[in-house]
């Protein structure tokens, strides 16, 4: 009897999936990388406060018909067993003015320094008495003092202001680089991804499907949802601060609450 002669049959199973979806995903993430990190300032603040309750400190940026407008404002929480505090602001290249609000009561607090950092600009550092007067009182503010290695700020009514004046320093040579090779990572790693998938992807056709449809979701939210309108959106920034220092919930009866 003649044995039969196999032969192999090739597989038309491809070993990747749809570069076209891995394409997608990748421009998706690039411009949330873009638009919520790269165009943003980062800001720290060290700042002392002997209120009994926490409060809020406040920082406006103007749009470009140099208004300050809601929309235009992050805001951090700020109690007295903490220092330092961070926050984003917008664009350092469209503003040539800050409004801070340091507090929302009649009372005193004390700054001690103000970094303001974003990509391709040098960065506005106030951390001596030179520094720190260039805030302005501007409204329900007594003249701010330079004492014991910081700026002692009086407020007589809720709503304190302070107005900084920036000439951002554009660094031409840093700007695109940064950007360059965060953009190489995020393709890298959508590429590679998309190669280690194999053939999953083919067989599993959701999976990415799922993925994109999540990723579309993210951005339409972060894009058009305006700013403080969910009910707990206050308590988030608080809950991330606590923590950052903390292992465990706090107390039923704990000031962080």
């Amino acid at each position: 009897m003649d044995r039969a002669t196999h032969y192999p049959i090739e597989s038309t199973e491809k070993t990747g999936g749809n570069p076209l979806i891995a394409f997608f995903v990748a421009m998706v993430l690039a411009w949330l990388y873009l638009h919520f990190f790269a165009f943003k300032a980062y800001v720290e603040l060290d700042i002392e406060t002997q209120a009994a309750r926490p409060d809020f400190v406040k920082i406006y940026w103007e749009n470009k018909e140099a208004y300050f407008k809601e929309e235009n404002k992050n805001r951090v929480r700020i109690n007295r067993n903490q220092q330092r505090y961070n926050l984003f602001i917008g664009d350092l290249g469209e503003s040539r003015k800050l409004r801070i609000d340091p507090m929302e009561y009649e009372g005193e607090i004390k700054i001690r320094r103000v970094l303001i950092s974003q990509f391709g600009f040098a960065p506005i550092v106030l951390d001596d008495e030179a520094g720190l007067m260039r805030l302005v009182p501007t409204n329900q503010l007594e003249l701010p003092v330079y004492e014991g290695g910081g700026l002692r700020v009086k407020a007589n009514g809720n709503d304190p202001q302070l107005l900084l004046e920036i000439k951002p320093i554009k660094q031409y040579w840093i700007f695109p680089l940064q950007h360059v090779f965060s953009l190489i990572a995020i393709f890298g790693f959508v590429w590679m991804c998309h190669r280690l998938a194999g053939g999953v992807f083919n067989r599993l056709v959701f999976v990415p499907t799922g993925l994109l449809v999540v990723l579309v979701m993210v951005m339409a939210m972060a894009s058009i949802t305006g700013q403080h309108v969910h009910p707990d959106e206050t308590v988030h920034m608080g809950a991330i601060e606590y923590y950052t220092q903390y292992f465990l919930p706090p107390p039923v009866d704990s000031e962080h609450i």
